[in-house]
């Protein structure tokens, strides 16, 4: 009896842990890391050569490695691009129409890795023998161009007089800057300095491109023009921009105050930017804790490459 006993409070016990251990997995921080979508060329996917009879068969892969969702309908596309259309034909999704992404969801509390995709492309090449040439030699580059967010949610102090003389505990320093890590996406807020002062705090940001692509205006027009094949493509004064869509803090938006801002937008400078906000009106209460809530909006352009040979046929 007692054996039996002791088997069920050890089993009842185990039982409990592994409750917890779930719980805990499901709570973990996913909003980390600097990327957003990768993109690799599968193996073999294309050939580095080819014959020309063959066809050239490239399949990308596309993970969401960030902590936001790629939707469809976002006109987010991948494109291939790089080759001579005279010389490569009869492409599937090759040329300037690309592939549409669809929708990947990002990393979240259940979905630790984010999503994963895989876009196909063909096209033939021509008959080289027959034109006296030998082999063609092309960079086989893929572009991804989608639209994105980074939210940071740092823990900040609020003290309507810092600097008053008092006996009593504080729940806070308001003079210490918040700790942040990376938020799950390529732009990146790496540092908020708080600058307290009697009903009123000033949160300067600094935040940068800690990926490997380029950012530029959330816009469905730069959407299209991140497109390889567009006349135009992005221009000097359409890179480098994010737009700072919200600040708030204890649920007051303070985004109207944040400073230097153009039509919503921060513009980096070789990589990185600085902005200060402001709390102001602060009420005459004991100080406390809460959330900075910052949000931003941007487009990514995230590009691949392969060197790739067609021979011609004997």
């Amino acid at each position: 009896m007692r054996f039996l006993l002791v088997l069920f409070v050890v089993m009842f016990l185990a039982g409990c842990g592994t409750y917890s251990t779930d719980r805990g997995d499901a709570n973990e921080d996913y909003r980390t890391g600097t990327q957003g979508l990768v993109i690799n060329f599968m193996t073999n996917m294309p050939q580095s050569k080819v014959y020309d009879d063959d066809v050239i068969s490239t399949v990308i892969e596309a993970r969401n490695r960030g902590a936001y969702d790629i939707l469809t309908g976002s006109n987010s596309k991948i494109y291939l691009s790089g080759f001579d259309p005279n010389y490569i034909l009869n492409t599937d999704g090759m040329g300037s129409g690309g592939k549409d992404i669809g929708t990947l969801e990002g990393k979240s509390q259940y979905n630790a890795q984010g999503d994963f995709d895989t876009y196909s492309y063909e096209g033939t090449p021509i008959d080289l023998a027959n034109r006296d040439i030998d082999n063609y030699d092309f960079k086989l580059v893929a572009t991804a161009c989608y639209l994105y967010k980074t939210i940071a949610e740092p823990t900040v102090c609020i003290d309507y007089d810092v600097f008053t003389a008092s006996s009593k505990e504080k729940a806070c320093d308001a003079e210490r800057d918040p700790s942040l890590g990376s938020q799950g996406a390529p732009i990146r807020v790496d540092s908020i300095e708080v600058e307290p002062s009697k009903g009123r705090t000033r949160f300067k940001m600094t935040i940068s491109n800690a990926g490997s692509g380029t950012v530029f205006k959330n816009d469905y027009s730069m959407l299209d023009r991140c497109n390889p094949y567009d006349a135009t493509g992005l221009e000097y004064n359409d890179i480098d921009y994010i737009r700072l869509s919200k600040v708030i803090v204890s649920n007051v938006d303070i985004t109207g105050t944040c400073k230097p801002v153009k039509d919503g937008y921060l513009r980096l400078n070789s990589g990185r930017a600085t902005v200060v906000c402001e709390f102001n009106n602060i009420a005459p209460n004991p100080a406390y804790t809460t959330t900075l809530f910052v949000e931003l909006d941007y487009g990514y352009r995230e590009t691949i490459s392969k060197d790739i040979q067609v021979i011609a046929t004997p």
